[in-house]
């Protein structure tokens, strides 16, 4: 079937996520997952039972992750199971996350929040209670259960960002084997917008329309295991001013280029030093709607000067410059 927003989907319903795309599902109690980039779950088993009114729901994830919010059940039994080829895991309202790699036969699974009981296909009949920090891999040579790294520091990012790239800047970590960028339109990370996958400290996204978005950054250990999340707000408001300048016939000429949804005002300030030894503005133009000033009378000597945007958008005004530049005139 087609996927469509608001579409309602049925027991045996399998669910397939290509590169850069992503699907999030709302449960008839409250629950919802999400499905990143390139993976599949078949939704198994949902159900919801007259006597004694609670729910029973199995979702199989064959491949590639999958995010779970689960509401509390209301009733003792109520059952809600995440399937993996060679785990489950049953929880009673928490939040969690599920891996499976199809090609190595590994089972992952990462508790943030609440309670998880992770059973594995080891034949020891021995249940695993994972509390809130912790993570479980499952693969053909055991089952190794470990503290999930810290949620990352970000030390750039949160804020605006203008820039023609989103890009987050994150501390180092020394046991952080990569890290990952979810963002979403919603805190909950139902509705995604994009995702990013880095080795380096430094994740950026390319074509991130202007809008309000929220940032999900995790580190993943060498057990393939993801992190406690960082989460943040943003705003996306691309605005960007880049300039240059040169001699003409008939003096020097400044030019410069913005990018922005809006209206926008360039900015042209030239400095020089004065004979106190300080700065001073001796050229401010500040609201220019050309691309370019032709300057006649500039008396030889060094300046600097640079080039800001004023941009106006839904009822907003942002303001970037470009770095001074120096600028020598000669006799």
């Amino acid at each position: 079937i087609n996927a469509a927003k608001g579409g309602k989907l049925g027991e045996g319903t399998v669910i397939v996520t290509g590169p850069n795309s992503s699907i999030s599902l709302s449960l008839e109690d409250g629950s919802s997952f999400t499905l990143p980039s390139n993976s599949r779950v078949r939704l198994a088993r949902l159900r919801h039972l007259l006597l004694p009114d609670s729910i029973d729901y199995e979702l199989a994830l064959e491949n590639g992750r999958a995010q779970t919010r689960v509401a509390p059940l209301r009733k003792p039994e109520g059952r809600y199971r995440l399937r993996t080829p060679v785990a489950v895991s049953a929880v009673r309202g928490t939040e969690f996350r599920n891996g499976y790699d199809e090609a190595s036969a590994t089972s992952l699974a990462e508790l943030v929040e609440g309670a998880l009981i992770v059973a594995t296909d080891k034949g020891d009949g021995a249940d695993t209670n994972l509390t809130p920090g912790k993570g479980l891999v499952a693969s053909a040579s055991g089952v190794i259960i470990e503290q999930l790294l810290p949620a990352p520091d970000v030390v750039s990012g949160i804020g605006t960002q203008r820039d023609v790239l989103v890009s987050f800047k994150l501390a180092p970590d020394a046991q952080a084997q990569r890290y990952k960028l979810v963002i979403a339109r919603d805190s909950a990370l139902l509705d995604i917008v994009a995702e990013a996958e880095t080795l380096s400290q430094e994740l950026q996204v390319a074509d991130l329309a202007n809008g309000n978005y929220f940032a999900q950054i995790t580190a993943v250990a060498a057990s393939g295991l993801e992190g406690m999340p960082t989460s943040a707000a943003f705003k996306r408001r691309l605005s960007t001013v880049s300039a240059a300048a040169g001699a003409s016939d008939d003096g020097f000429k400044f030019s410069w280029m913005g990018a922005g949804e809006g209206t926008s005002l360039y900015h042209l300030q030239i400095t020089r030093l004065n004979a106190s030894g300080q700065s001073e503005i001796i050229v401010d133009e500040p609201a220019l709607n050309s691309d370019h000033l032709l300057l006649s009378d500039l008396p030889p000597g060094k300046y600097r000067w640079r080039v800001g945007k004023h941009l106006f958008a839904e009822g907003e005004h942002d303001q970037v410059w470009t770095e001074f530049q120096d600028l020598t005139v000669g006799e």
